[in-house]
């Protein structure tokens, strides 16, 4: 009986852990003011997070505060940028956050140990894994450690997860990609395109591509534990805008980035369009990628991107569908798409082209051919109005196919377990 006890001594505390384990995520994690309504009102200057180290040791985390501009609706106004007409006003409101990693959390502290400070909140993120913001004094320092990277001179994001570019003339167009996930790290991306073709009743056609589509970089604001960065996109024809006014936010993690765009919609597309027009933005490859293996959620055999196929390979649709992951010597990586609700309702979704022509020119473009993945709508379905579509990139430290859609529900903001007012 002695024995018993003693093994399920040993047992149960691992089995504990390994419990925890599955549940812990070491990824970020947001407070708001609902986490924390006594810091509402105060100046974001006298926050900080800090954490007791495995010596005992009180010591400042990477954090940031992201405030939003005005005006706008509380909770869905756009995030403040460092460039535009809006600014941050330096004050901690209601539906602003406060992000920090909880794999940087660390031991329990006490009271005591922020004797200076004016107020102070006990963060946990997990069992036994805690983090600590304070306000006023403090006799911890910042910290210097950063999880993401910019350089402005090149418009360039880089973690340790991958790098994105975009071109200096047309910020709307990313220009550069390298998945540092694959044995072969190198630049994988010719560019990303966004090509339509306009049929409108009783008028004309127009093609335009995406150089062709007048794109400005409001602003990006870097932090240490993302980067946020905007741009405003459109193209107009004399006084008619053809393609619709669109803000485009990027949010950039360490190992996802999210794309949110806002479409404002000038064209009734069941009156003014013909079902002729469509229009494609994704993702053309460069030839870097040959050999890789494309899946989809919807199953099926792999496609190989091998460049002995030309012209469009599939054209995918369908409420089902929702993502397409590439898995290469290159590189790999999981691409979701989640369609606005009002089109869901109107029964219009994205299709999924792939193209693997690596002979057949579309320029403009660094390298000829088309080796594309990327999504098209039913452009002439679409009412005037507004809607928001969301992209979610995610960049696994090891991929493995059948994993897809653990990787994306780990592409997220986490909420603490528990927030305590300790003073």
């Amino acid at each position: 009986m002695k024995r018993h006890q003693t093994l399920l001594g040993i047992l149960i505390p691992i089995f504990s852990i390994l419990c925890a384990s599955t549940v812990w995520s070491a990824g970020p994690v947001q407070l708001t003011g609902k986490n924390l309504p006594q810091a509402v009102g105060q100046s974001t200057n006298t926050l900080k997070v800090l954490k007791k180290n495995s010596q005992g040791v009180i010591e400042a985390i990477p954090y940031q505060i992201d405030e939003r501009v005005s005006p706008g609706t509380i909770g869905k106004r756009p995030f403040s940028v460092e460039r535009g007409a809006s600014k941050s006003d330096g004050i901690f409101d209601a539906d602003e956050v406060l992000l920090f990693y909880s794999s940087d959390a660390g031991s329990r502290a006490g009271l005591e140990d922020f004797a200076q400070a004016n107020k102070v909140w006990e963060v946990a993120v997990a069992p036994e894994a805690y983090v600590y913001v304070v306000a006023g004094p403090t006799t911890s320092g910042g910290s210097n450690r950063q999880y993401l990277q910019y350089d402005s001179a090149q418009d360039r994001i880089t973690s340790s997860f991958y790098e994105i570019g975009f071109s200096q003339q047309f910020p709307l167009i990313q220009d550069y990609l390298k998945i540092k996930n694959g044995s072969v790290p190198y630049d994988v991306l010719d560019r990303f395109k966004t090509r339509f073709y306009l049929d409108i009743k009783n008028f004309f056609n127009m093609k335009i591509n995406e150089e062709e589509i007048k794109s400005n970089l409001v602003g990006v604001k870097v932090g240490p534990i993302r980067v946020l960065r905007r741009v405003s996109a459109a193209k107009s024809l004399g006084p008619i805008k053809v393609i619709p006014r669109s803000s485009i936010d990027f949010i950039f993690y360490p190992d996802w980035v999210e794309v949110f765009t806002e479409i404002n919609n000038p064209i009734d597309g069941p009156k003014v369009l013909h079902d002729k027009t469509v229009g494609k933005s994704g993702f053309d490859f460069n030839q870097v990628v040959f050999g890789s293996d494309l899946n989809t959620n919807l199953g099926g055999v792999s496609l190989r991107l091998d460049g002995k196929n030309g012209g469009v390979l599939k054209k995918i649709s369908g409420e089902s569908l929702r993502w397409w992951s590439l898995q290469g010597l290159a590189g790999s990586m999981v691409n979701l798409i989640q369609n606005d609700p009002q089109l869901k309702r109107l029964g219009i979704h994205p299709y999924l082209i792939i193209s693997n022509d690596p002979n057949v020119s579309a320029p403009p473009e660094s390298e000829p051919g088309e080796v594309f993945v990327g999504f098209d709508m039913p452009y002439h379905l679409i009412p005037k109005g507004s809607y928001r579509v969301k992209v979610i990139q995610v960049f696994p430290a090891q991929f493995r196919h059948g994993q897809e859609e653990a990787y994306l529900n780990g592409a997220r903001v986490q909420t603490p377990q528990q927030v305590n007012v300790l003073k």
